[in-house]
């Protein structure tokens, strides 16, 4: 019978005919159409899937995430009848399967129901000890839904259920109350979880501030308590030790203070170290150039890094230098008082200077600390300016060195070559003498030699005629204070172990000699400088030095020329200037008294 009806079927099919089976056909594509389009799936024409959407009448679930570009990705549909959620290892098969260490084998399910009129509602029943929320109200027993409510299961996943047929009819009728205002995501249902919830974790959080205060301030009395009892235990220690000291000590202290002290028996040389070494102590106990190098590193490597960046050719670098007679300090780079107190400082001052090394020029200056914060400020605008001014500007400005240029200073008429002394010991006696004395330069260098004629001539002696190539100025009245000169005897007996000192000249008291040479960088003969070279020491210029001869010797009938309030009158001639090197044209000779 069965085979018959099979047959039968089969019989039926074929004398269908074509139209009948397009008919057939397209009545089950429809059907399969408005199946899969009531789910949230769309087809093309061909019946390939187009694309997923929201249903428009199967309840459903969709996810919402803290990554707002993850939300409402998952969709899962509440199928009628009951909808099971749990774990995947459930016993029974889970319908919506999630995981998460506070997700029950069998958390909830969601029963949906076709009431008279046929409106669906749906219900959640959470299961035993599952944590369920809804609207961020705890779930325990079976709750109604309505569209637009927020599920959140476990402690991580959360929802919201979309009824479309129940949203349109609310629609139609007056808002409910809970349809919030702004937009429905992960945030809002976090905060709504937390509003519902705030009430008992505020009181849990106050109770468990309150017994935190309470254990703080028991442990900061027991502190204190035992801080106080150990200051006490120390205290009382130290009075102890007091009065023990007290007692062995203070007696002997008050017969010891009552002897008289015995003085020390020092040699005159003892005392001559001890002051030797107390007025270095004096002098440099306070002296510290580390503060000032530290202090001004970074506006050195700030100029040299704004030279870089324009090109200037000029390095800044620090520098030692040391306030000597063959090296004396320029009065713009001494500090205010220094020279107050250079007849009274034993030792040379050294000061932090900047060496300025102009490689495009080829020359060398040197700027106090004060000069390069100063000379950096402009720096800092010319820089600021580079890039406002064509290129062409800058070159030209490069090619001519103008005094509004920061990194240059203006070259000097003349360039020093070294200082060189020469004793006038021997006006004493009168006696002229040839010194052959060495030029030497602020670094030590001997640059040359000058044969320098010292002698003592009457008031209308002429000149004699040294050659061609000497030419002589005026003369020259210079009065020596005995002030002064009291005032630098008494200092240089006081310290024996100094030597000379400086004191400042006015440009009434420097007088020039000029002269060209005779043209020939041959020195005198041996025996020419050996007679005619001075080996006195500076204190042969004091006359009642004490090495002297009294004035009851010799030294009485030799002073015979020489008397108080009279004037006295003696040449200083340069004679030739040797071993200089030729890249100087000419040679200028200033000189001057070291002791005015």
């Amino acid at each position: 019978i069965e085979r018959l009806k099979e047959t039968e079927k089969i019989i039926a099919e074929l004398n269908e005919t074509w139209e009948e089976k397009l008919r057939r056909t397209e009545a089950i594509r429809m059907e399969r159409e408005a199946l899969l389009a009531e789910m949230g799936v769309a087809m093309r024409e061909d019946g390939g899937t187009l694309g997923v959407f929201s249903p428009k009448k199967t309840p459903h679930l969709v996810n919402l995430n803290e990554d707002p570009l993850m939300s409402e990705c998952l969709l899962y549909y509440i199928k009628d009848g009951i909808t099971r959620v749990g774990r995947e290892d459930a016993e029974k098969r889970q319908d919506i399967v999630l995981s998460g260490h506070f997700i029950k084998e069998e958390h909830c399910l969601f029963r949906s129901d076709t009431r008279t009129g046929g409106e669906v509602i749906v219900t959640l029943e959470p299961c035993e000890g599952a944590d369920t929320y809804v609207n961020g109200k705890k779930v325990t027993e079976p709750s109604i839904l309505r569209s637009g409510n927020r599920i959140i299961m476990g402690k991580s996943h959360v929802f919201r259920f979309n009824h479309p047929e129940q949203a349109r009819q609310e629609r139609e009728r007056t808002p409910c109350a809970e349809t919030p205002a702004e937009p429905v995501d992960w945030a809002f249902a976090q905060r709504e979880l937390l509003e519902k919830q705030g009430i008992d974790m505020k009181q849990e959080m106050e109770q468990r501030l309150q017994e935190l205060e309470d254990q703080y301030r028991r442990e900061r009395e027991e502190a204190n308590y035992l801080l106080e009892q150990q200051r006490l235990d120390y205290e009382s220690k130290l009075e102890a030790l007091q009065k023990q000291m007290d007692s062995r000590y203070y007696p002997e202290a008050n017969e010891e203070e009552e002897e008289p002290e015995d003085e020390v028996q020092w040699t005159e040389r003892e005392f001559e170290l001890a002051l030797w070494a107390f007025r270095k102590w004096k002098w440099y106990q306070f002296t510290s150039l580390r503060d000032l190098l530290w202090g001004n590193a970074i506006f050195l490597k700030e100029a040299n890094a704004i030279s870089v960046e324009l090109k200037k050719k000029v390095q800044f670098q620090f520098v030692l230098l040391t306030d000597t007679l063959y090296s004396p300090l320029p009065p713009d780079l001494l500090p205010p008082d220094a020279a107050k107190d250079r007849e009274k400082r034993p030792f040379p001052r050294t000061i932090v200077a900047v060496e300025v090394q102009d490689q495009k020029n080829g020359a060398t200056h040197y700027w106090t600390l004060e000069k390069l914060r100063q000379r950096l400020d402009l720096m800092r605008e010319m820089y600021d300016r580079a890039a406002e001014v064509p290129s062409s500007v800058i070159e030209d400005c490069d090619n001519v060195v103008t005094g509004g240029d920061p990194f240059y200073d203006r070259f000097p008429w003349f360039r020093l070559v070294g200082r060189a002394f020469v004793y006038l010991s021997n006006l004493l006696y009168p006696v002229p003498l040839v010194h052959r004395v060495a030029i030497v330069s602020e670094k030590g260098e001997v640059k040359g030699f000058l044969r320098v004629a010292v002698q003592a001539i009457s008031a209308d002696e002429e000149a004699p005629d040294y050659g061609s190539g000497v030419r002589q100025s005026g003369t020259a009245k210079i009065s020596f204070d005995d002030q002064h000169f009291e005032k630098f005897q008494s200092e240089s007996s006081q310290c024996p172990a100094v030597g000379m000192s400086r004191s400042g000249t006015s440009q009434e008291e420097l007088r020039i000699v000029e002269g060209q040479g005779q043209g020939s960088d041959v020195g005198p003969s041996a025996d020419e400088v050996n007679n005619n070279t001075c080996a006195v020491t500076p204190e042969d210029l004091l006359l009642d030095s004490p090495e002297k001869p009294t004035p009851d010797g010799p030294l009485e009938t030799a002073l015979d020329h020489l008397k108080l309030g009279s004037i006295f009158t003696f040449r200083v001639t340069v004679l030739q200037a040797s071993s200089i090197s030729a890249e100087y044209a000419d040679i200028f000779c200033q000189f001057n008294f070291i002791h005015r």
